[in-house]
């Protein structure tokens, strides 16, 4: 849609906000909120980011630290680190929504759930980001993955080792 549109709005509504509630409020931090997720849309993550963490700061002063909207904040600063690369920031976030959404809402919860699916996604995405350095690191010493795959010892190897029998 309209980008630009669609921000004049929301920043009016947050101004309107803003001086009727006062900036430490649930609505200002809902403003906040929306303004995060559209810039997040069209790839603005570091203004995004900002914005997640200002509604995140007031809501934990307003709603207080372990309350759904503070879990619903974290979950969305996770969602824009994630897109910055920051796995370790973003596993960081979820996990500390996960916790505050498991404690408050239970387990069996939606939000729970997709807390602990984004902690899942972020791991993995380390662990990728892990083996990538690795195998930089081999390029860089002059080996690579296709020398691996034509050496006959390496690849019986890598088979005798991963099929262990169990009893």
């Amino acid at each position: 849609g309209d980008f630009e549109g669609s921000m004049e709005e929301y920043e009016m509504a947050l101004a309107i906000r803003e001086e009727v509630f006062g900036k430490s409020h649930p609505m200002t931090a809902e403003s906040h909120t929306e303004i995060g997720i559209l810039l997040g849309e069209v790839e603005d993550y570091e203004e995004a980011e900002a914005r997640h963490r200002k509604a995140l700061r007031t809501r934990e002063i307003v709603c207080g630290k372990e309350s759904p909207e503070v879990a619903a904040s974290m979950a969305n600063v996770g969602f824009i680190l994630n897109q910055k690369s920051d796995y370790d920031g973003a596993l960081a976030m979820h996990r500390n929504a996960y916790a505050i959404r498991d404690k408050i809402l239970g387990s069996r919860n939606a939000d729970t759930r997709a807390s602990l699916q984004s902690i899942h996604l972020n791991e993995n995405r380390q662990r990728e980001g892990l083996m990538d350095e690795d195998d930089e690191e081999e390029e860089e010493e002059g080996h690579s993955e296709e020398e691996y795959d034509d050496d006959e010892e390496y690849a019986e190897g890598e088979e005798s080792g991963s099929e262990e029998e169990e009893d």
